[in-house]
């Protein structure tokens, strides 16, 4: 299908999908999500009971809404994404993504929170585990029995076209993609609260660095420096803008719309 076809249907299907919102007052079905690909294993931290961590997603279908925090999704069938545990002796095992973990949009369509119960880590004799997500993972919400407009395979065809498409301009992003990567994996390593001092910082933006291969563009250096300094800034000011965590959650969130706007403009032009 060609992008000129997916413009034609995206302006179709907002116009229908907008007019069913408004029905009866019951929301249809909200936005398939695309995960970012992560170059690499980003651990689950456990706390509380739960082994969690964030990840990077952006939308692809501007025709439905955008799903509100704690949605419940699925990942796409044969999706490449690699759960691997790690017991005390340090042998690793590999165990089925789709059957142990748990997804749940975090903030809008630009995150997503993965977890597991920490119980189940130790039914299974675990220390630690990992994910790592492939090329073209795309995810879908749960479906609702009451859903007016709910996903069809059409949906789920189109969609996964333009997952492809945006591998090329999202995932491979150099500059705004790195940049958030580098900020996802500060967020994920940060304590759920507390100022940390500037040399604890320097620490969580090296390993950042490190986990990301070190390949950054100067770009990308630039972007992910100047969040950190604002939100440097903000944690120790106690602005309105929230903490280092807060803070770094809305600057990795901007990068990934803008990448979303970038997207999108490209499909409705067919470029």
């Amino acid at each position: 299908m060609s992008i000129s076809t997916f413009r034609t249907l995206a302006i179709g299907l907002t116009s229908a999908g907008a007019l069913l919102l408004t029905l009866g007052g019951v929301q249809a079905a909200p936005q398939a999500l695309a995960l970012v690909a992560t170059k690499g294993e980003v651990p689950l931290h456990c706390e509380n009971g739960v082994c969690k961590a964030e990840f990077s997603t952006f939308c692809l279908q501007p025709d439905r809404h955008t799903p509100v925090r704690g949605t419940r999704y699925f990942v796409v069938e044969g999706a490449d994404l690699e759960l691997v545990g790690r017991d005390a002796t340090g042998r690793q095992i590999t165990l089925p993504a789709s059957e142990n973990l748990d997804f749940h949009s975090k903030r809008t369509h630009v995150a997503l929170e993965i977890s597991l119960p920490q119980a189940r880590l130790h039914k299974l004799g675990l220390k630690d585990v990992t994910i790592s997500v492939g090329r073209n993972v795309s995810l879908v919400p749960e479906a609702q029995a009451d859903d007016p407009r709910p996903m069809t395979e059409g949906d789920l065809a189109m969609a996964g076209q333009l997952r492809t498409l945006g591998a090329k301009l999202i995932d491979r992003n150099k500059d705004h993609m790195v940049a958030a990567h580098m900020t996802s994996r500060m967020i994920n390593a940060l304590p759920p609260s507390g100022t940390l001092t500037t040399d604890a910082n320097d620490a969580i933006w090296q390993a950042a660095v490190k986990a990301g291969g070190g390949e950054i563009s100067p770009r990308a250096d630039e972007l992910a420096r100047r969040a950190v300094r604002f939100c440097e800034f903000v944690a120790e000011n106690r602005t309105l803008y929230g903490g280092m965590r807060r803070c770094l959650q809305k600057e990795h969130d901007n990068m990934l719309d803008i990448l979303n706007s970038r997207y999108w403009d490209a499909v409705k032009t067919g470029s």
